[in-house]
């Protein structure tokens, strides 16, 4: 399996970034956890810290301190330089998956994996369909994985030097500063690279990645919590809408969720990790690549999402097992091969029909109609609770929005948003549960609706989308409804 044209490597590697960054606003509509972040970036340059505003029910007010500050002042970054929009907010996601991408080619160098293996492995990530989703998710996982691949790449680099280790340590702080949650990766590693200091004596080195990170992230602690208690709790005490469930009891415990499009990468993977494991005068090595995926499939309860922390593991496991095999097994090294095929027919399969119907429904995806629409029939400054699909447009148009649909009993939330919050409109998808705007309308005179259709499609194009095997038929339809509280009514 060779790639020896260096021309048509990188000529895959511009289109891929060029297909990315013109559908980067296209795919997918925005969603939950994207307009999640946003808010908290958008109350951080209004000098407000990182509250959630597009739902203060969910945390009483309080800001959101779980995920460290890295990945909102990237975010801020980019919104002050361009402005706000969807694209300004996805771009940080898409910048650090390319630089994600460009530190694991790195690394599989330092790991003497030959060229040819390693343009086939940098190509399967790059259409990889995890990480292609991170990358316009408007999540920080990206980000998070690139600073922990940095601190992966300064201690895997054959010639150490002190600074490669403050960056091994600049790095790995960044990480879970980004996100605690890559704490699976970054930490495995330290104390693989604190034991290996140890036996060569390494003093100064051992002192750098132990205190350096914790002074860093003890700045954050005082800053955001004041003192060590405050910290603890915040992540173990009952959070006011979820008073059965804490931060870690809601986001740790493995469920070994596997999307079924990863098989081919797991089953490859783990073929890759037994041959790997066999010489025992490397195990303590191997060991290292395999404990962050040993970590993430019993601390890490995933959505789906959150695997792309490990995939570059994965794929590294592999080449490392068919760089060995390619030596002394050829049968296992066709194995392996065969195994990579799989992924990549796997890979450019869902990159091609997941593309198809991107640009086959692109009038119905695209966020300039409904921007356009907001302006035109809703005043700047109105209140607005609303799908999250709406978010974007609303929030352009100098208004305020909250969720329609989070958190908690809807009978509850819809009576918090009649008596406290007031909105001027609600704004619902095609895909808003009945049993949501019955709530609503029980708190709320519904007074007026119009709705948005977004422009058709050919009913050729239409068919055929459908007919694909992918659930990406998401558009902007729905409807505002002009609404006043029942309660002003009766006063």
């Amino acid at each position: 399996m060779h790639i020896k044209n260096t021309s048509f490597f990188y000529i895959l590697l511009i289109l891929a970034a060029l297909w990315h960054l013109w559908s980067l606003q296209y795919s997918p509509i925005p969603w939950f956890d994207e307009t999640f972040f946003v808010s908290i970036t958008n109350s951080l340059l209004k000098g407000k810290g990182f509250l959630l505003e597009v739902c203060p029910i969910q945390t009483g007010g309080q800001e959101v301190l779980a995920y460290g500050p890295v990945y909102f002042l990237l975010t801020g970054l980019s919104f002050k330089l361009g402005g706000f929009g969807l694209f300004q907010f996805r771009i940080v996601s898409l910048i650090f998956a390319g630089l994600s991408i460009f530190v694991f080619s790195k690394i599989l160098t330092n790991y003497k994996i030959p060229t040819q293996q390693s343009r086939w492995l940098v190509l399967l990530i790059v259409f990889d369909v995890i990480v292609n989703r991170n990358s316009h998710s408007g999540r920080m996982d990206m980000v998070a994985l690139f600073f922990a691949l940095g601190a992966w790449w300064s201690m895997s680099h054959p010639k150490p030097t002190c600074f490669k280790t403050v960056l091994m340590a600049l790095c790995g702080v960044t990480a879970v500063l980004t996100t605690p949650r890559i704490a699976i990766i970054v930490v495995p590693l330290f104390i693989y690279a604190l034991i290996h200091f140890f036996r060569e004596k390494r003093w100064l080195a051992s002192a750098i990645i132990t205190v350096l990170p914790i002074f860093i992230y003890m700045i954050w602690v005082i800053y955001a919590f004041q003192d060590i208690s405050n910290f603890l709790q915040y992540y173990i005490a009952p959070k006011q809408l979820n008073a059965d469930s804490s931060i870690v009891s809601k986001f740790l415990g493995g469920n070994f969720f596997i999307p079924y499009h990863q098989w081919p990468l797991i089953l490859t993977g783990l073929l890759a990790a037994g041959r790997l494991m066999a010489p025992k005068n490397q195990r303590l090595q191997h060991l290292l690549f395999l404990l962050p995926l040993a970590l993430f499939y019993s601390l890490v309860r995933d959505t789906g999402a959150y695997s792309a922390l490990i995939v570059p593991f994965w794929y590294l496991i592999i080449g490392l097992a068919l760089t060995s095999a390619m030596k002394e097994n050829q049968k296992v090294a066709k194995t392996l091969s065969y195994g990579l095929i799989a992924i990549a027919i796997t890979n450019i399969s869902i990159f091609a029909f997941t593309s198809a119907a991107i640009i086959g429904r692109l009038p119905q995806r695209d966020p300039r109609s409904i921007q356009a629409w907001v302006k035109r029939h809703i005043p700047e400054n109105a209140k607005i609770v609303g799908d999250d699909r709406y978010y974007y447009a609303c929030m352009e148009n100098n208004c305020d929005y909250q969720y329609i649909n989070r958190v908690g009993d809807h009978d509850v939330r819809a009576k918090y948003h009649a008596t406290s919050y007031r909105p001027d409109y609600l704004f619902i998808s095609q895909l808003t549960p009945k049993e949501i705007i019955s709530a609503y309308r029980a708190q709320f005179n519904f007074l007026d609706s119009l709705n948005y259709t977004p422009p058709p499609l050919n009913p050729v194009i239409n068919k055929v989308i459908q007919a694909l095997p992918l659930n990406i038929q998401a558009d902007y339809k729905g409807t505002l409804i002009t609404v006043k509280p029942k309660q002003s009514t009766n006063q």
